[in-house]
């Protein structure tokens, strides 16, 4: 019997199954990244590194500003949202990138 399964169903399995050293690394760059809220800044630096991120491991990228100027700096904060493939099944990662003070 051949298999059915989409080529790109073992996208997840795989981006999981990264040296550990590699997701450290990436870990150690987000918390890097001081998106303390309040005051809300440097929004848009960790969307950058969260797509150039995504990005080098295929997944589609899109950015959407929201209406709130939540960003100390004057800019709108952004979210990202990422995708891999297409079909009727998903599997949905939620989160959030600006914490509490310190």
């Amino acid at each position: 019997m051949m298999s059915t399964k989409p080529a790109h169903s073992d996208a997840i399995p795989n981006c999981l199954a990264e040296p550990e050293d590699e997701m450290v690394g990436l870990l150690g760059e987000l918390i890097s990244v001081p998106t303390e809220n309040p005051p809300g800044r440097n929004y848009r630096a960790c969307v950058n590194l969260l797509e150039s991120c995504l990005r080098q491991r295929g997944f589609t990228c899109e950015r959407v500003a929201t209406e709130d100027l939540n960003d100390a700096s004057g800019e709108r904060a952004e979210c990202a949202f990422a995708s891999y493939g297409s079909g009727a099944r998903a599997l949905y990662f939620h989160g959030h990138y600006d914490v509490v003070p310190a």
